[in-house]
This record gives structure tokens, C-alpha cells and sequence, in this order.
């Protein structure tokens, strides 16, 4: 074989082999730009404490309270003054679910009461909250996310 042959060969090899790199690398490119990155691609079941936008309730907080509170019965001819702080969390679809009570505190007759007195206040809080309407749910980064809301549910006699 003679060298310029050779030499020739060795050039269209490179040239066939680069042009193939290339190519390659063009396929792997657009295959790469159809996939979604976005952050709404990915499944998101986790809840969040920290929310760039939080959840609201629909309408007025305090009205749905109002109408929808009830004074145990076997305080409703006392002077109360409570305060039972609940946690739930308001899911990407608005509804409302595992509600607890975090604290609760406050006087009846005028006299500072043990959280366990206080129970009757906790159970109907959380069934107010149970039965409350769907809410918007929270945002973060746009994507409608699971968040924990924390709230305090004032208990008064006038």
C-alpha cells in the first residue's frame, strides 16, 4: 500500500469518526431539550412548613368560627376564656386533614385551668376544623404543595 493511500485513508477515517461524534452528540442534545425539567414534572408529596404562598381559607375565617362553634355544654353557663392552638394540613386539593391540638390554655370563672379540663374546647375545635370548607391550598415555587397551617381557636364568653 502506498503511503499517500494510507495517508488518505487515516484523513477520511478522522473525518468519518468526527462527523460521527458530532452527530451523536446532536442526537443526545435534542433527545435532552424534548425531556421536561420543569419543577411541575415531579411528584411532590411532601408537606411543607415554609410555603412561598400560603393557604387561605376561601372567605371570612372568623364568620365560619362564629357560626360554627359551640360552647361545650358543661361550660355554657360559665365565663370562659380559651385559647386551643390547632395544627392540620391543607392538602394540594384545598380539603383539610390530620388536625390536632398543639396547646391549650386559658380561665374559666376566673381561674387558670389544666390542659386536661380543657379537652371539651380541643375535640370541638378539631371538629370545627373537620368541618370546615376547602381552603386554597398553598404554592411554593408555583406548584401546588401539601402545608401545615397552625392557627388558635379563641373559646369567650362576654
Amino acid at each position: 500500500m502506498n503511503v499517500y493511500f494510507s495517508r488518505q485513508l487515516s484523513k477520511s477515517m478522522i473525518s468519518f469518526l468526527i462527523i460521527s461524534i458530532l452527530s451523536v452528540s446532536a442526537t443526545w442534545a435534542q433527545a435532552e431539550a424534548k425531556q421536561d425539567h420543569s419543577p411541575k414534572a415531579v411528584s411532590d408529596t411532601g408537606i411543607y412548613r415554609a410555603v412561598n404562598t400560603k393557604a387561605e381559607f376561601p372567605s371570612d375565617w372568623q364568620k365560619y368560627l362564629k357560626e360554627s362553634l359551640k360552647f361545650p355544654k358543661q361550660f355554657r353557663e360559665d365565663s370562659v376564656a380559651i385559647r386551643v392552638i390547632i395544627e392540620f394540613i391543607i392538602e394540594k386539593d384545598g380539603s383539610l386533614s390530620r388536625p390536632r391540638a398543639l396547646r391549650s390554655e386559658g380561665h374559666i370563672n376566673g381561674v387558670q385551668v389544666a390542659a386536661e379540663q380543657l379537652k371539651p374546647f380541643a375535640e370541638e375545635a378539631i371538629r370545627v376544623i373537620l368541618m370546615a370548607p376547602k381552603w386554597q391550598p398553598a404554592l411554593n415555587n408555583g406548584i401546588t404543595v401539601r402545608s401545615y397551617f397552625t392557627l388558635p381557636i379563641k373559646f369567650r364568653t362576654d
